[in-house]
């Protein structure tokens, strides 16, 4: 395509010098097509590699895109470096990899991101990183995804599999400044009882509903915090853990704030209404002078803007299901760490689409391979001969899987084709 594109602009005399350079700078981008054995998995955060890593246990091939040059971007760039997790470790692990004896019970953000480093390295996941993805679209004639990524140096590749793994994450992009602030939220002490809150709550959760577990951690954060809307902290009328399981919305942990709060040092005041030169306008009419205006809107999905079917997202970026069904959409789309659960959500999801996809991936190779072998013992007594040849016929099943899917490769409109 390149070479007739060339000789296109040197036959013609009547373009213009704009027009041939940028003929020139679309003929020097380099496009391809990656036929991909096993899944594709979009983002290399904790979700990613979580998958990664239980497909590799599972013995299942696959490619992991990452828009940035590393793992976890999100807490290697875009976190503040005196961060903990809130949560105790035992509740933030990835499957199968505990975190080490010698972290501390909530571990700082240099800890965390050490430690989804050795895991990596540890299941040799591999990402392809500076591989943005523009568009995932299914292809229903071939039933297959498409999955387009664009690299930093502007070289666009097609990566086609039979499976799409969503792992991008629930807070891919930075969220927009909504101007209003937080009108309710629930804050509780990070421990209780000489435990954690959270470690307690799932504890209660095996015998007691949610409404009366709610109830309890209310009841004690009252007595240990105080009443919070004396402060200006008003509480919403659901409970903490079922606006969890609703919105996927956490409370606040406390780790310090509310002391500063009670001093004085932080103030609390009502929702923005709007933003002048000077400051800020609230919506009970009083105005107030700022030197600095820090948005904390947090992040958002950035899902609806590159995946173009499935069915499985609503246009917030969010699945459409409930949670623990929504891991799984339709045509081998899969998801993992959007059921608003944490860290902990995340390994339950990369458990589930790992085990599904596995189970698909062997019975795709033993459909290709399965007659042939099966033959073997009905032809000869000769054992070991037998297994040579049924090792033999198991390579020349997977020889023909290859060929199979090199028929893809004239549905490839590219210049460079690529096997992984």
């Amino acid at each position: 395509m390149q070479t007739k594109q060339a000789a296109a602009d040197s036959s013609s005399s009547s373009n213009s010098t704009d027009t041939s350079s940028k003929n020139n700078k679309q003929s020097s981008t380099t496009s391809s097509c990656c036929v991909v054995h096993g899944p594709i998995i979009v983002g290399a955060g904790p979700s990613g590699l979580a998958v990664a890593a239980t497909l590799r246990r599972h013995g299942v091939p696959f490619t992991v895109l990452e828009r940035s040059d590393g793992i976890a971007d999100l807490w290697t760039n875009r976190t503040y470096d005196r961060l903990r997790l809130h949560l105790p470790k035992v509740f933030c692990e990835l499957p199968h990899v505990a975190f080490p004896d010698d972290f501390p019970s909530y571990p700082t953000k240099h800890d965390f991101l050490r430690y989804l480093r050795s895991y990596a390295a540890g299941f040799a996941v591999s990402p392809l990183f500076g591989r943005a993805v523009t568009r995932a679209r299914f292809d229903a004639a071939a039933a297959l995804w498409r999955v387009t990524a664009v690299s930093d140096d502007g070289a666009e590749t097609e990566f086609v599999s039979r499976w799409l793994v969503v792992a991008s994450g629930e807070n891919a992009e930075v969220g927009g400044a909504q101007g209003e602030g937080e009108g309710e939220v629930h804050v509780l002490p990070r421990e209780m009882f000489g435990g954690s809150t959270f470690g307690i709550a799932m504890k209660l959760l095996k015998w007691l509903p949610v409404k009366l577990v709610d109830r309890f951690l209310l009841l004690v954060a009252s007595m240990v915090l105080g009443d919070t809307e004396k402060y200006g902290l008003k509480r919403p009328k659901l409970g903490p853990l079922e606006i969890k399981n609703i919105t996927g919305k956490s409370p606040v942990l406390d780790v310090g704030a509310w002391s500063l709060i009670k001093s004085g040092n932080i103030k609390i005041v009502p929702e923005v209404e709007s933003f002048n030169s000077n400051g800020a306008r609230f919506v009970d009419g009083n105005e107030m002078a700022f030197d600095t205006v820090i948005f904390a809107t947090g992040y958002r999905s950035n899902v609806p803007s590159w995946l173009k079917d499935g069915d499985l997202f609503t246009e917030d970026g969010k699945p459409k299901a409930q949670h623990p069904s929504n891991w799984r959409g339709p045509n081998g789309l899969y998801c993992v760490g959007f059921s608003g659960r944490g860290l902990l959500g995340v390994g339950a999801d990369a458990l589930r689409a790992a085990a599904d996809i596995a189970g698909r991936w062997q019975e795709m190779v033993a459909a290709a391979a399965g007659a042939k072998i099966s033959s073997v013992k009905r032809e000869t007594g000769d054992w070991p001969w037998a297994c040579k040849r049924a090792a033999a016929l198991m390579a020349l099943a997977a020889a023909a899987l290859l060929l199979k899917q090199q028929q893809l490769l004239s549905w490839c409109s590219t210049d460079v084709y690529m096997w992984r």
